[in-house]
């Protein structure tokens, strides 16, 4: 397992131009963590102690908890680093991650990455880089959810979301993510049911087709168009 975890950091993007030395006291100083599928990363008002990266599966974190309302903030997926928060504060968190398949987890303390981006600038700067992408991309799709109506704000999601698990085949785009339309849903804010009358209007226009919990993007461009009303 400790060769597997070496060999998980030494090819990590994020970790290019980390001495061996210290890539390999990262894999020491981290913990296997195997999370099944809808059971907690951490939860909400849990403490910042570690930062997290994804050997296989796929993470979703759940915004603020409210009584009956949830919002899904984003999904990790494998190579990723995620829980970075922890880097820059140390109050609890304010958000929920849960496994939406099945994963194993790396949890490094924060102190020891902490340190790590202290003694290499450019890893610090990709680690910057990426919170603020983030930070855009939360930040388009919360603009969304006040100015644009429902058809709009799906379009704009699964257009996201083939960012990261689209698979192209010769009908489309495939959304490699299985997701129930409730978790649509929460991606931007809207109830179940407006969810599922926006599919149907969808397959009728043509612009998508559905396999079982998997989305089939069969026209981009429109969606494009449709995302920016």
């Amino acid at each position: 397992m400790q060769r597997k975890k070496a060999s998980y950091f030494r090819s990590n993007k994020l970790l290019a131009g980390v001495d061996a030395e210290d890539l390999d006291r990262l894999a020491t100083r981290s913990e296997v963590v195997r999370v099944s599928r809808r059971s907690a990363v951490w939860t909400h008002r849990s403490p910042s102690e570690s930062v997290y990266w994804i050997r296989s599966g796929v993470v979703r974190v759940v915004g603020p908890v409210q009584p009956k309302r949830e919002l899904t903030l984003r999904f990790h997926i494998k190579g990723e680093l995620f829980g970075e928060h922890a880097l820059f504060d140390a109050g609890p968190r304010l958000t929920l991650a849960e496994a939406q398949a099945d994963a194993v987890i790396y949890a490094t303390p924060a102190t020891e990455v902490r340190g790590l981006l202290r003694a290499n600038g450019e890893v610090a700067m990709r680690v910057a880089r990426l919170m603020s992408g983030r930070a855009r991309r939360l930040e388009a799709r919360l603009a969304g959810v006040t100015f644009l109506s429902a058809p709009c704000r799906l379009a704009a999601l699964f257009l996201e979301l083939a960012e990261d698990f689209g698979v192209r085949d010769s009908r489309g785009v495939i959304i490699n993510l299985r997701l129930t339309h409730k978790e649509m849903a929460s991606l931007i804010g809207v109830t179940r049911e407006t969810v599922s009358f926006c599919l149907l209007d969808m397959r009728k226009d043509g612009l998508i087709e559905t396999e079982g919990k998997r989305v089939v993007l069969l026209d981009p461009k429109r969606l494009k168009k449709m995302s920016l009303l």
